[in-house]
């Protein structure tokens, strides 16, 4: 238990030596070698919460399922009218399309770290597929991103807008890798 202790104390000061990096370069460098734990990523957020850093800390949480596969009551209606046993085919599609809402959601959350008077804020976002140890899209397996302030076209308030409405889509965010230590054992 010590060794984790000592690893989550160290992930904690890496994460706030990123927010304190005034130069997007060394942020860019210190992002390939960090990596940030989630105990110790659920405390820093704690701690912002409880007034122990600088930052002020907001986060929201979102799903977003593709238009195609919302539900509707044709869907619900293919369901009920098929009754007990074998799905017919108009039942096996709404059961298809079930399935692929848990394949192709993102559950997203976004967590915007910000000083009172906002010339110091940071977004770290990612959903299910960005943490995930399997099947994951970036080389470096699990990881966060990360936009800050070192961003020229962004405020604090654009990048929360962008993140709170429709399907975000920030490029340019750095890969920050992520470790959730449940997941090693």
């Amino acid at each position: 238990m010590g060794d984790q202790a000592s690893t989550d104390a160290t992930s904690i000061e890496q994460l706030v030596q990123l927010l304190l990096t005034s130069k997007k370069q060394q942020l860019k460098q210190l992002c390939r070698t960090t990596i940030i734990t989630k105990s110790a990523f659920a405390d820093f957020i704690l701690g912002s919460m409880g007034g122990l850093t600088p930052w002020n800390h907001r986060v929201r949480h979102r799903e977003f399922v593709p238009e195609h596969l919302n539900i509707t009551e044709e869907d619900k209606g293919a369901i009920v009218s098929n009754g007990v046993g074998r799905a017919g085919p108009r039942a096996q599609t709404f059961m298809n399309k079930i399935h692929a809402i848990f394949e192709e959601r993102r559950l997203l959350s976004g967590h915007l770290f910000f000083t009172n008077d906002l010339s110091n804020w940071h977004l770290l976002y990612f959903d299910q597929r960005d943490i995930s140890r399997h099947r994951n899209h970036w080389d470096g397996g699990s990881h966060i991103h990360l936009i800050n302030h070192l961003w020229p076209n962004w405020t604090a308030q654009t990048i929360w807008d962008q993140f709170c409405s429709g399907n975000p889509q920030m490029a340019g965010a750095y890969h920050l890798r992520f470790r959730d230590e449940r997941a090693d054992i």
